[in-house]
């Protein structure tokens, strides 16, 4: 039981009190039809500058009536460059590492360390999309008006969901640097429902590795580690979602091995640029799974029990488009054979 709360906690703070930056809008009703070619560009701009940036700083993360600081140590560069440092100011002592090939997140209160080979982006830049340019098919972008954060003047960048399958954004962008320095997102009433903003921000020339050193050891923790069982592609996939909801498109189809499974669970993943969805499909046998809806701060989770598998949802989106993809599944169709 510990175990499996504790994977439970580290992943609740690293993915909703970080990488859950998401973003507002005032009103979807002021929109273009068209997104604009300027904000598109600055989004791809940003996103390019951010990998290759040093900073240090102090995040500020509100969900509801929750508060927490953090203090964030990034190293910029390649990919296998790349490293990170994140650990709460307040609260519950926590604190993730985010080396090039494994996060670590270190629990002092609950004397267990986490290891995972899942390669999580940086929070900051993780708001910004890769390819800005495919958000028009679930997205309206445009340049908002000038602003302050952190003592930097900032361009702000307004992002409005097409229909209720997908939250707003609002980002505020230190326009010569190429850095995020406040994420806001509200829901279709453009009521917050998270907001994580850089009080304090110092670009840096470089990062030592001292500043990217763990302040507790832990080695007297537990070390819980992934299933070392290697993923796969799913060469014959047994189920599909013939019908995505729209500006949703799969991005892999895959074979994982997740603890507490003894067979492989097909995971299929999918994106509309900014929010994104996996569903899991396992065997039923052997499990005592209940139906279940869960939320998490933005995340959200729908389990669902179909003749012998057990359907479960998990996005950072509305609970009415994680249903749809949890009655979307279908079994996949048969591969076609040549006569």
């Amino acid at each position: 039981m510990r175990t499996s709360a504790t994977r439970r906690w580290c992943r609740h703070w690293w993915l909703h009190g970080l990488v859950l930056l998401a973003l507002g809008l005032t009103s979807a009703g002021i929109w273009a039809d068209e997104s604009d070619p300027e904000a598109l560009n600055l989004l791809r701009e940003t996103g390019e500058q951010a990998e290759h940036l040093h900073y240090q700083g102090i995040l500020v993360y509100r969900h509801g009536s929750e508060l927490e600081t953090l203090r964030v140590i990034h190293r910029g560069g390649s990919e296998q460059e790349r490293s990170e440092r994140f650990y709460s100011l307040t609260g519950t002592p926590r604190e993730v590492i985010r080396k090039p090939d494994e996060v670590i997140c270190i629990l002092p209160d609950a004397e267990a360390v986490v290891v995972d080979r899942r390669q999580l982006r940086n929070p900051i830049s993780e708001a910004i999309p890769d390819r800005p340019e495919t958000l028009d098919t679930a997205y309206q972008v445009s340049l908002g008006g000038m602003d302050r954060v952190a003592g930097r003047d900032a361009q702000t960048v307004l992002i409005a969901p097409r229909d209720e399958l997908r939250y707003g954004h609002k980002l505020w962008i230190d326009r010569e640097h190429g850095l995020l320095l406040r994420a806001d997102l509200l829901d279709d009433q453009h009521q917050a429902l998270e907001q994580v903003m850089f009080t304090e921000v110092s670009l840096v020339e470089s990062v030592p590795d001292a500043w990217l050193e763990p302040g507790t050891s832990g080695e007297s923790f537990s070390w819980l580690r992934p299933d070392e069982r290697p993923d796969s592609d799913a060469v014959e996939p047994a189920w599909q979602i013939a019908e995505p909801p729209p500006g949703f498109t799969l991005i892999s189809h895959r074979q994982r091995h997740l603890a507490g499974h003894d067979y492989p669970v097909e995971h299929l993943h999918f994106s509309d640029g900014l929010a994104s969805v996996s569903v899991y499909v396992s065997p039923k046998e052997g499990t005592r799974a209940r139906e279940r809806r869960v939320r998490l701060g933005l995340m959200g989770a729908v389990r669902l029990l179909r003749d012998d598998v057990v359907i479960t949802v998990v996005g950072e989106v509305p609970p009415v488009t994680l249903h749809r993809f949890a009655e979307g599944l279908a079994a996949a169709s048969p591969p076609e054979v040549e006569q």
